[in-house]
């Protein structure tokens, strides 16, 4: 695996530092008034969009082109990010809340869709394991700091976090 794949590897990684945990939107929520036992009907449609997006998400990568597609998911987090951080009502955390879905959706479609063309087909298992052990390991500390952030400062706080790591 040569210095492409390696820079790639590298962006995605930071890019998913950007993605916060569910649970941080599902938090954001109860503040607002969401009922804690309507917070999995939250979760099930976040899940629900992330599905249904990636088949249209396919579609953009092939005729946009993957990279295209991937940029189009992270203008989505952040919008999705801003919207949560930013909503004067529990309709409008919702909607943030189901684009963070979207985003989800769009962004695991193109960045895997990324991998096959930076490495010799015999590396494509490597390949892919490199790129969630890569993402595995700057997910659980920008969690941890995400975490603190919700704690010490609000829950908006942690969205904006997201936010500029997404934008970097």
């Amino acid at each position: 695996m040569d210095k492409k794949f390696s820079i790639y590897i590298g962006s995605a990684a930071l890019y998913s530092a950007a993605s916060v945990s569910y649970a941080f939107i599902l938090l954001r929520g109860m503040e607002m008034g969401l009922r804690a036992e309507h917070s999995m009907l939250i979760y099930a449609a976040i899940q629900a969009f992330h599905v249904f997006s990636s088949y249209p998400a396919g579609i953009i990568s092939d005729r946009f082109g993957r990279v295209k597609a991937a940029q189009i998911g992270y203008a989505v987090l952040v919008t999705a990010f801003l919207t949560i951080s930013l909503a004067p009502n529990i309709q409008v955390f919702v909607a943030g809340a189901l684009l963070f879905g979207v985003h989800q959706g769009i962004v695991e479609t193109a960045q895997r869709a990324i991998i096959p063309s930076l490495v010799p087909s015999e590396y494509k298992g490597t390949a892919y394991g490199v790129y969630n052990m890569a993402i595995g390991l700057v997910v659980l500390p920008s969690n941890i700091i995400a975490g603190i952030l919700f704690g010490f400062s609000g829950s908006a706080t942690t969205f904006y976090y997201g936010t500029i790591l997404a934008l970097a």
